[in-house]
């Protein structure tokens, strides 16, 4: 399935940015694996000489080995944090058949807030970022991500842009709503819109009047040089 339809997006909606767990958080499961593989290929031989029981330790070795790295490398790779140009949703993936997804609409965002814990997390630049509803009902945590600052100002530029965007769409809206009323006004109120109208159009009106006179004068001033 792809991350469109996991996420279910949504008309006139597009994918801005996908976020994994900084990889180098897991860096200790992968090194608990690979001993695992390590292991299994230094005693491989002398294994193999205590017949069936050695065959089925190495084995053993081999697929815990596999596995450890197989499931961390899954799991980092599933666990993702997805921006969109209208909401954030984060992918959380508790087990092999557990999947959890949570998500926050920017009109909903309070606050976004970043988190680094540690000598680790500042030495290497890691973090978790923590976006605040704002009902206090609700908090996302996307968690050891690389530069969140980075992502904290992405988030904040993309929910100003979000705010403009939807005070444009408000006001089309409105603007097409006044058009549809139009006929079902009486001479009295058409009346009055004429003369706010009017009064909207003077500023306008006498700017170009100056500017005329400006261009004029310039003129002027060239014809005499």
């Amino acid at each position: 399935m792809s991350l469109e339809k996991k996420i279910n997006i949504r008309e006139n909606e597009s994918i801005v940015r996908i976020v994994n767990r900084y990889f180098l958080v897991d860096w200790w499961k992968y090194i608990f694996g690979f001993a695992f593989l390590a292991a299994a290929s230094f005693w491989m031989f002398q294994l193999f000489s205590y017949g069936y029981w050695g065959y089925t330790v190495y084995g053993l070795l081999i697929l815990v080995g596999l596995y450890i790295v197989f499931r961390t490398w899954f799991f980092s790779r599933n666990n993702i944090f997805v921006v969109t140009s209208e909401r954030v949703v984060d992918v959380h993936r508790a087990g092999w058949f557990d999947v959890v997804m949570s998500s926050i609409g920017y009109k909903d965002i309070k606050d976004i807030s970043i988190r680094k814990k540690g000598v680790c997390a500042n030495l290497f630049n890691y973090g978790t970022v923590i976006i605040q509803s704002k009902s206090n009902r609700f908090v996302l945590e996307i968690l050891k991500i690389n530069s969140p600052q980075e992502l904290q100002t992405l988030l904040d530029d993309l929910r100003e842009q979000y705010k403009m965007d939807r005070k444009l769409i408000d006001v089309k809206t409105i603007y097409n709503n006044f058009l549809k009323i139009i006929p079902e006004l009486d001479d009295k109120k058409l009346q009055n819109i004429s003369e706010l109208i009017a009064e909207e159009l003077e500023p306008i009106e006498e700017e170009d009047d100056e500017d005329d006179e400006d261009e004029d004068d310039d003129e002027r001033e060239d014809e005499v040089e």
